[in-house]
């Protein structure tokens, strides 16, 4: 109970309280700004993950880049403020050794593609007489298949809530990362030339303390593309559950009358 007489407890706990509930603003905040960069930057690079499962042809980064030169170009400048240490670690890891490849994952198994394929085209021929063209041309169908099994298949919505909290965190935790490294990385160049616009004594400034969170940054970022697909891998298998479910059987149906 909060004592009212007592000023020291009002102070502690008005303390308390603008402490948590800045903390969820800022929370809030850098879940807005990594959703505009880390998964932008993502997207970019490899695609959205539903069309690399049906094999749907992507832009490359640089294609993305000139789409809309002038609006794009501020993204790019952006992602080098913001997100260097997972662009230098994803050219290492990801480009030079292939890491890449475990990001967004094409169907292994032609029948499983076919499979796939024929069970969500049969979903959005209800929106669509060419659902093939739709995918194709689409970057928005898989948001109508989410809403399509979310609404129908609920024991399949808990799982893809998972899916969504954990890419959440792990996007935002590729945020914050970056920018430890960007902090640390400016306040030794600032502390070097002999400026004080920052108190070096205030932040950790090692090497070692530099190359983790950098490193971290790009273990949360390939976090966050593994679970990115998960999710909808989770979408696309609820949804040829439910398909499958809801097609004829055969074998039940009734014999034509015959006279």
């Amino acid at each position: 109970m909060i004592d009212f007489s007592d000023k020291t407890s009002i102070y502690q706990w008005l303390i308390l309280i603008i402490f948590v509930l800045s903390s969820y603003v800022f929370g809030f905040a850098l879940s807005i700004v990594s959703g505009e960069l880390v998964e932008k930057y993502l997207l970019w690079r490899s695609g959205y993950p539903s069309k690399v499962r049906f094999g749907v042809p992507q832009k490359t980064f640089i294609e993305c880049l000139f789409d809309d030169k002038y609006r794009n170009l501020v993204y790019m400048i952006f992602f080098v403020i913001f997100l260097f240490p997972v662009l230098i670690f994803d050219f290492i890891f990801g480009k030079l050794l292939g890491i890449e490849e475990k990001y967004f994952k094409h169907y292994r198994n032609p029948n499983e593609l076919i499979i796939v394929k024929e069970q969500i085209y049969q979903i959005l021929r209800k929106l669509t007489d060419d659902p093939e063209n739709f995918v194709n041309s689409n970057s928005n169908f898989f948001k109508y298949i989410y809403h399509y099994t979310y609404e129908n298949r609920s024991q399949h919505s808990k799982k893809m809530q998972n899916y969504v909290a954990l890419y959440g965190f792990s996007r935002t935790m590729t945020l914050i990362t970056s920018l430890f490294f960007v902090i640390n990385v400016f306040s030794i160049a600032i502390n070097k030339f002999g400026m004080t616009f920052i108190n070096i004594n205030t932040i950790i400034n090692s090497n070692l303390f530099i190359i983790s969170s950098g490193l971290l940054s790009y273990i949360f970022f390939v976090g966050f593309a593994k679970y990115y697909r998960r999710y909808t891998d989770e979408v696309l298998m609820a949804a040829v559950a439910m398909s499958i479910s809801t097609e004829p059987n055969p074998d039940t149906e009734e014999p034509n009358s015959q006279e």
